[in-house]
This record gives C-alpha cells, sequence and structure tokens, in this order.
C-alpha cells in the first residue's frame, strides 16, 4: 500500500450521511457552548448591577452567581427562568 492509498483509504467519505450527521451535531454542540460562554459573560456583567435592580429583574445575586459558574453543558438561561418563577410566586 502506498502512501496516497492509505491516505485516501483512511479519509472520510464526503457527502456520507454519517459524516454529515456527526458534523451537523458537532456545529450543534460548538453553537451551543458558545451561546452558554455568551450567557455566563452576561451574567458576571448582572453582577455589577445594584441589588434592588436585580430584584426588579426578579433575581437575586446568589441566583445570578450560581448560573455564571454553572457548567457549559448546563443551561444556565432555563436555571435562571425557573428561578425568577419560583421568585414572582413568593
Amino acid at each position: 500500500m502506498t502512501m496516497t492509498t492509505a491516505i485516501h483509504a483512511a479519509a472520510p467519505m464526503r457527502g456520507h450521511p454519517v459524516t454529515r450527521l456527526s458534523l451537523t451535531r458537532l456545529r450543534q454542540r460548538l453553537a451551543e457552548r458558545l451561546r452558554q460562554r455568551a450567557l455566563r459573560r452576561e451574567y458576571r456583567e448582572m453582577l455589577k448591577l445594584d441589588d434592588n435592580i436585580l430584584r426588579d429583574i426578579g433575581v437575586t445575586r446568589g441566583q445570578i452567581w450560581h448560573a455564571a459558574r454553572m457548567p457549559l453543558s448546563e443551561d444556565a438561561e432555563a436555571e435562571i427562568a425557573e428561578a425568577t418563577a419560583r421568585n414572582r410566586a413568593a
């Protein structure tokens, strides 16, 4: 087997359904991680706000702090939405 043959044999088939599906999943995961990272940045900025403003928004500083430090694999936006709903119900 020549070097060229080995490279072509190891290369994924372009347009193959499995390759497209894997790349699609990878793009989706990357996009979600980038979105979560941007949210964490926004939450860190929110920590600079006054407690009265946070109360008007419907969250506490502790809830924002918690969301800002959640792993990127977890949905911090959903966590804040649940916290806001709990605070408004109380």
